[in-house]
């Protein structure tokens, strides 16, 4: 009967650790800065980054993202760290960097993606 009684109190301890552990974990809040990255690398993969990009159109290039749930900005920066493209005005902002070379010659660009919730 004692081992009965030991055996019952470990998978009581047991279950009891194992609840108060699923209530105890602190949710992190996702970070989508490698989405905005996966953004950019689809976009870039259609051939529609490139152009955008070497044109500095980041209002035009701003207008292919969609991402629901999510406020965005795009930059556009030259490679000397010059950008083009508004502030980014939200709270716990994301930002996912793509970096390319150039369209058809060498003029590294890189392309910045910001991501913050609605009503953030």
């Amino acid at each position: 009967m004692t081992l009965e009684s030991v055996i019952a109190s470990i998978i009581i301890v047991a279950f009891l650790v194992s609840v108060s552990r699923i209530y105890l974990i602190e949710v992190e809040p996702p970070d989508a800065s490698a989405t905005a990255y996966d953004i950019l690398k689809e976009l870039d993969d259609q051939g529609v980054l490139r152009v955008y990009a070497a044109a500095m159109d980041y209002a035009g290039l701003d207008a292919q993202v969609d991402i629901a749930g999510y406020d965005h900005i795009v930059n556009i920066c030259d490679s000397g760290r010059s950008c083009v493209g508004p502030e980014p005005n939200g709270t716990d902002i994301w930002t996912g960097s793509y970096f390319i070379a150039g369209q058809s010659v060498y003029q590294p660009i890189d392309i910045k993606l910001y991501l913050w919730k609605v009503g953030g």
